[in-house]
């Protein structure tokens, strides 16, 4: 979860924003392009 965050910060998204969207059930952007990169 914290490097959720961190990440989230890094990337120009608020935490709490961050969180709101998590808990939402939707997938930040950031998030989507960190999986696509690890499965390459």
């Amino acid at each position: 979860m914290r490097s959720f965050l961190s990440t989230a910060v890094k990337q120009g998204l608020a935490a709490h924003t961050a969180l709101e969207q998590l808990f939402a059930g939707e997938v930040p952007t950031f998030m989507r392009q960190d999986d696509l990169n690890q499965a390459a």
